[in-house]
């Protein structure tokens, strides 16, 4: 018996020659320093306008015009060595369809500024 199509091309088992991925992203590396907004350097972007803001110590936004569909929306970001010597938990966080929330809590008692130095954020939207 014949191996479906998908099966004979080199492509990933989701897709089927001629697919594309099925979802839309954006990779960057985020700094941050004082009471400023992070402040992206972008690797990727097939997804839209990306801007940051800053809420309070330790609190940013990552704001879209409506990206950012529930149930849709994945969303990863990850601490680098950069932030030595403390420690910080990075946390990302739906608010709406236009607004991430990101917040960093240092050794996990306070919220701070300028711990987030070259940290890789990719977000992505599925089909």
């Amino acid at each position: 018996m014949p191996l479906p199509e998908y099966k004979t091309k080199k492509t990933h088992y989701w897709q089927k020659a001629g697919d594309k991925i099925p979802y839309r992203s954006y990779v960057a590396l985020l700094n941050q320093l004082g009471t400023n907004a992070p402040v992206a350097t972008a690797m990727y972007n097939d997804l839209g306008e990306i801007t940051y803001g800053y809420t309070a110590a330790g609190e940013y936004t990552i704001e879209s015009n409506g990206l950012f569909v529930e149930d849709k929306t994945f969303f990863t970001i990850q601490q680098t060595q950069d932030n030595a010597p403390a420690s910080a938990n990075i946390i990302v966080y739906r608010i709406d369809d236009s607004t991430l929330g990101v917040k960093v809590l240092v050794e996990g008692s306070a919220y701070n500024d300028g711990f987030m130095l070259g940290v890789p954020i990719e977000i992505r939207v599925y089909n």
